[in-house]
This record gives C-alpha cells, structure tokens and sequence, in this order.
C-alpha cells in the first residue's frame, strides 16, 4: 500500500477534504490547528492521521517535523505555497525526505513571470518560487487547458500532471424550476467577475419574459461594497426577484443554494492580477467555479476567454456579451428541452468525477510522480 501525506496549511479546506476522502486508506494529513478543527467534521477526515503545526509553533520547526515524518511516507502532495519573502524562504529551505508533488493555482506567477525586477524584494519572491519548483518531482494543475497551456509554451521541464479537485456524490435535491435560479457563486469581487455584465443581462431576460431568480451567493468585497449592493437593491426595488447577501454566507445555506440552482454562472474576468502578476483565467489559472458545477452536476456559464470546457463537456455554456448571456438565460428560463438537455450533460459530466474515477486517476499521478515518468 502506497503511503501518502499532504501538506495544506493556507486556505483550500473544501479541496484538502475532496482529496482526503480519496486517500483515505493510508494518509497522514500536515496541517494547521485551525484547518483540522474545521475539516475534521468530516467522518473521513476525521479517522486519518493528523501532524498539526501548534499556533505557537514556528514554520521552520513545524516543516523540521514534516520532514522527519515523511520519512516513512511514499509520496508528499503539497497545496500551494504562499506568504511573504521569510514564508517562502522556509518553504525553499524544505525537503522532504520522499518525492513531492506541488500543487500549482498561479501559473505565471511560478513559472513564467521574469525573476529579475525593479522590485528587488519582488525579485527575491519569484526566485524562491523558482527554487521551489526545481525541488518537486512534478507540478499538479486544476484543469488540463492549464496543463495544456504551461507544456505548449515549454514553462517547465517538470513532470506535470492535472487532477480535478472535484468529487461527485449524486444529486441531494433536484434544482428549481419555476422561477429558474441562477447563481453566481463566490464572494462578490468585481476584479475577479463582472457583475455589471450578469446583472444587465439578468433584467434584459426579465424584461423579454423569462422567468428567473438572480442568486449573487457571496460576500461583497470592501472595496465594492456599496457600489455592488446598491446595484442589487435598486432591482429588487423595481420587482426583479434577486437575493443577495452583505455579510458572511453560513455554509449550510451556501451549500443548499448550488444544489437548488438551475444554471451557475462564473463571469470571470480575462485576468486576475496576483502578488503583481497577471494571471490568465483557463490559461494560468483555474476558478472554483468549475469544481462547483461537477460536485453539484449543474450547467456552468462562462465567458468566452475563460475555455473550461475539457473539464465540462457539454454542460459548459459560454457567451460573448451581454446580449449573448441574457439570450442564454431567457433560453433556459423558457426552453424546456434545452434547459432539460444542458441538465442531462451536466450529470454525464458529473459522473465521470465519482470517488472510484477521481480515486483511481489521483492514484495513476502518484504512481507516476514516483516511478518518476510523467502519463497523465
């Protein structure tokens, strides 16, 4: 039996749990304090081995023991790495004593952006990151246009590899119908999605005679709040049937609002600029959004720069403008056999992401990442 252990200690709880419950045979879990207090509400995560880093501990101690233990383990998968210069600099000094596999969500920023800057700290930064990477055994991406992207343009020489952190348990409820629901998951940030472009669409299919619920299933950002909620408050004011949220989303509500929607839209911008660094969305980086629309077989919305569509299959719709998104909602508020069909493709897709699936692709990468030859 293969040994594995992995490392999480920033923010990706829901993707540390998805993969927990796959492993779960042999698997010691690196985390915070914090992180294990959450996700161990989870039976599964629950019953597998915990080294927790103490709040009082240090990371440099923390990573010494991280390194002692793996050891005795066949396989290290390691989530993102982030923080400022000193963060980076114990995550560069790290080495673990079995092959280890990095987790990448930020594409340019650890690949492709110039080491040499203006910024002699940024400098710093992007050179660490480099020196990271050169001591993996191979490089994990969310989704294969990233893969795609990053091997075409010759970024790395590393092995590289793609897993959906996505598992599909079967539906819990089935989605409304009258009014349809669309929902744009996430916290309301207008940097990284376009409300103005969703919102006109959604009164432009009103107004021709769908029938819709508008969900912005997330809290606004500070920097956009009021614009934001006074945008939606002036359309529930008029009568639109909108539900918004202007504070943190308790998860049982979150959770039950993805299983009643109809449609979920992910108006990305073309890029998101990380740490100085522009990242491009379907390119260098990969959203939530498509891990939402398989755990829940739901249609998925997106624009057209942001092509997902290898992870969706025909349950993935793209639009060009506004008009093209409101056409796309009014279609599915009113033409059943299409709005029936989008939905029969989001459940295909959605069971090629079922535990043994996910579990024996998850399994093909480890065994490659330690034979040291790259298949996947």
């Amino acid at each position: 039996m293969v040994s594995i252990g992995v490392l999480e200690l920033k923010a990706h709880e829901q993707y540390l749990v998805r993969l927990c419950r796959l492993l779960e045979d042999d698997l010691t879990v690196f985390t915070t304090s914090a992180i294990r207090e959450d996700i161990t509400t989870d039976a599964s995560v629950a019953a597998t081995r915990h080294v927790t880093k103490r709040p009082t501990e240090s990371l440099s101690s923390y990573l010494g023991r991280v390194e002692r233990v793996s050891s005795a383990l066949d396989m290290l998968v390691c989530f993102p790495f982030s923080g400022g210069r000193r963060e980076l600099f114990q995550y560069a000094r790290f080495s673990p004593n079995c092959p280890s596999l990095l987790w990448v969500f930020n594409a340019r920023g650890w690949l492709q952006a110039p080491v040499l800057t203006s910024s002699p700290r940024e400098s710093v930064r992007r050179g660490l990151k480099r020196w990271i990477v050169r001591k993996q055994r191979g490089l994990l991406f969310e989704y294969p246009s990233i893969r795609r992207y990053v091997t075409t343009a010759g970024l790395t020489r590393k092995q590289t590899y793609t897993f959906v952190p996505a598992v599909f348990t079967g539906r819990q409820s089935s989605p409304t119908i009258d009014p349809v629901t669309v929902t744009v998951p996430g916290n309301v940030d207008p940097a990284r999605r376009d409300y103005d472009t969703v919102l006109g669409a959604f009164r432009e299919a009103v107004d021709a005679g769908a029938s819709l619920r508008l969900e912005l299933l997330g809290r606004p950002a500070e920097d956009a709040r009021e614009a934001i909620l006074s945008h939606c408050r002036a359309l529930a004011d008029e009568g639109y049937d909108i539900r918004f949220y202007d504070d943190w989303i308790p998860v049982d509500t979150f959770r039950q609002t993805l299983r009643d929607s109809t449609l979920l839209v992910a108006p990305l911008r073309r890029t998101k600029r990380v740490e100085d660094i522009v990242e491009y969305y379907s390119k260098t980086k990969g959203s939530g959004n498509i891990a939402d629309a398989i755990h829940n077989a739901t249609p998925l919305v997106l624009p057209d720069h942001a092509r997902f569509e290898d992870s969706l299959g025909e349950s993935g719709l793209f639009y060009g403008d506004r008009a093209d998104l409101a056409d796309t909602f009014e279609r599915v508020s009113t033409d059943r056999s299409f709005r029936e069909h989008v939905s029969r493709a989001a459940d295909r897709n959605a069971t090629q992401y079922e535990p043994r699936r996910q579990r024996e692709r998850f399994t093909k990468i480890l065994e490659s990442v330690i034979d040291g030859q790259s298949k996947h």
